[in-house]
């Protein structure tokens, strides 16, 4: 389900309608935590889910053939900092940089998105840097990519994804790093 929904107005069912009136913000840790509460108030609890999938969760380095340079690393180092101070304020958890530049935070509208959007400001070779939030709630949202966002990155000419080692899901490990080295796309956990 897409974060915009909210936006798009659907019909709700009353007890909707009266969070979004007393919510004071509508991100998505407020969305979830409301959830959760509900939950909890009906007898079902939710647990951190990464405990049932550790092994998708990446470890640190660079998990393709495709080595990066010293200056994407350099990107990287910088985009970290600006993503996890995003996440701080639970506006977005990826940026898209170049040449230590930001060409784009990620909003409501998701990673592929905030990639094409960064991708045509910065043209080909941009990175993109995706973490975890500083008090990411494991019970829900983790950060998560595979072989969709590999090939918007594709398509946008990006050259480097680069995730939170222990904290974000490869979807489709094997394809999704095959499709990486396929098209020299560096795809590293830090």
């Amino acid at each position: 389900m897409s974060k915009s929904l909210v936006i798009k107005r659907p019909r709700f069912d009353s007890l909707a309608v009266e969070f979004l009136k007393q919510a004071s913000r509508l991100n998505d840790d407020a969305i979830m935590l409301f959830l959760v509460e509900e939950l909890n108030k009906i007898g079902i609890t939710v647990l951190d889910q990464t405990i049932f999938i550790k092994n998708l969760m990446i470890p640190r380095g660079v998990l393709g053939k495709i080595q990066p340079t010293e200056e994407q690393l350099s990107d990287v180092e910088y985009g970290y900092k600006i993503a996890k101070e995003m996440g701080q304020l639970d506006i977005g958890q990826s940026v898209v940089i170049k040449d230590r530049m930001i060409m784009a935070i990620e909003a409501i509208e998701g990673t592929d998105k905030c990639i094409k959007r960064g991708c045509k400001l910065g043209k080909k070779d941009s990175i993109i840097v995706k973490v975890a939030k500083p008090a990411q709630d494991k019970r829900f949202d983790i950060p998560a990519f595979g072989l969709n966002t590999l090939k918007t990155m594709k398509k946008y000419k990006a050259k480097l994804i680069a995730v939170e080692a222990n904290e974000t899901i490869l979807v489709d490990q094997k394809k999704t790093i095959e499709f990486a080295d396929k098209n020299n796309i560096v795809v590293m956990a830090v």
